[in-house]
């Protein structure tokens, strides 16, 4: 290897927390630790803090006793509980995180941010849980402790919104969440820096926005729940603030069928800059919260009528969305909006009988808004939802298919003109894609 490729690979973020095999409990902190309370303090013990992801997320924070400590051996709770606090140095800096007991020198963080709104920050360093990756062209080189080292194509970096990213992926990123799927663990996988594009400083309130809005547009691309762990505030090297959080995050188990493709980076691209550039707009960004929250849970697996409502009544909003101007219709019937929605980006109504046989069957004459609306109204109102039951099957083939309504819509609001994959076609390569309809139609 010649001098001039090994400059070409840098090295890699360094993360706040060490990468390790999957499992269930991520150690945030370890060191001293000083409980405080009106109603005392503990002397200086070692403690720790730890994110369980376990039927949910989970904060939770303890302290080592050895019997000698001074914990308090009881608390006394009140209507108005008064607050208990953690004393700790995090990273060459004092900090205090607000917390809860449920036991003798353990208990719960429902989330602390240290350090005030009105600090400067000039970069943040945040790892990511459980995602994929995204095709990184930059080389990375970590040095080995026998004295080699690795190389691999493992940093991506790209500006949105005002804001520039570097996220590097671990070198053994695909071995670690195959792991982690097999045996049902998280797993940190990449290391990220964010900057201000322009270099200026800024605010936390100002980046956890744009930490959100990343979160949930990954989330949405990848078809389940990727998230941040312990992003971290730094100004000139030195820790100013952090976020300590439960933050909600599936396994990579949980994989289901998703409409971005890891072979078309360029994809992922073009639709985060629109979602971000969306996000960061105030006015859009709950309503574009609510909408890909909901597709992401219309394709989580769970009940399959959850499912169908939650994604009818996401198409609901969004065809509310489309006719704003078109009041004297907002009041017509539910499945003529529907299909005025669908029409409008070019994505055909009729259910295929040869990839959805068992829907086309239950739906007779009627097209997909129309069925799926009466699908909804049956489990909603009742009536005579038996027949919803009789054919094993039917009611999946429903929820693929108002999924993929979803999906297509909400792109189509976004404005993406990329490729998408087909959920309701369950045979098929998982490479397979194919443009957005509307793309199509302006191609001809």
């Amino acid at each position: 290897m010649t001098a001039d490729a090994v400059e070409l690979a840098y090295p890699p973020i360094t993360g706040l927390l060490p990468y390790g095999p999957p499992s269930d409990l991520i150690q945030l902190f370890r060191g001293d630790i000083r409980l405080k309370s009106s109603q005392g303090s503990s002397d200086v013990r070692p403690g720790e803090i730890v994110l369980m992801i376990r039927s949910g997320s989970h904060l939770l924070w303890s302290i080592d006793d050895d019997g000698n400590s001074h914990l308090p051996r009881s608390w006394t709770y009140r209507g108005s509980r008064e607050s208990t606090a953690l004393a700790l140095t995090f990273l060459g800096t004092p900090m205090e995180l607000e917390v809860h007991h449920n036991g003798h020198g353990r208990g719960f963080i429902g989330g602390a941010t240290v350090g005030g709104d009105d600090v400067d920050i000039d970069e943040v360093i945040v790892q990511w849980g459980n995602l994929e990756p995204l095709r990184g062209a930059t080389m990375l080189r970590a040095e080995q402790p026998d004295g080699g080292w690795v190389e691999w194509p493992g940093r991506w970096s790209r500006d949105f919104a005002g804001w520039s990213v570097s996220l590097d992926e671990r070198h053994d990123v695909r071995a670690a969440l195959a792991s982690a799927k097999e045996n049902r663990l998280n797993v940190l996988t990449h290391t990220m820096r964010v900057r201000r594009s322009d270099g200026a400083t800024f605010r936390r309130d100002d980046v956890t926005q744009f930490l959100d809005g990343l979160q949930i547009a990954l989330s949405f691309a990848l078809g389940r729940w990727v998230a941040p762990v312990l992003p971290v505030g730094r100004m000139d090297g030195r820790a100013v603030w952090a976020l300590f959080a439960a933050p909600h995050v599936d396994t990579p188990a949980k994989a289901h069928s998703r409409w971005w493709v890891e072979y078309r980076p360029e994809d992922l691209d073009e639709y985060l800059e629109l979602f971000l550039a969306r996000w960061m707009n105030p006015t859009r960004r709950h309503s574009l919260q609510f909408l890909t929250a909901s597709v992401i849970a219309a394709g989580e697996s769970g009940f399959v009528e959850q499912r169908i409502m939650t994604a009818v009544a996401a198409l609901e909003h969004l065809s509310d969305l489309a006719e704003t101007n078109r009041s004297s219709d907002r009041n017509r019937q539910a499945d003529k909006r529907l299909r005025r929605l669908l029409t409008s980006a070019h994505v055909p109504c009729q259910i295929s009988r040869l990839h959805q046989p068992l829907l086309a069957a239950y739906a007779g004459q009627d097209d997909g808004p129309k069925v799926l609306l009466r699908i909804r109204h049956a489990i909603t109102h009742g009536g005579s939802p038996a027949s919803l039951y009789e054919t094993r099957g039917m009611l999946g083939e429903a929820s693929r298919l108002a999924s993929r309504y979803l999906e297509l819509a909400l792109l189509h609001h976004l404005g993406y003109m990329g490729h998408v994959t087909d959920r309701t076609i369950t045979t098929r390569w998982s490479g397979d894609s194919e443009l957005v309809p509307w793309a199509r139609s302006e191609a001809l």
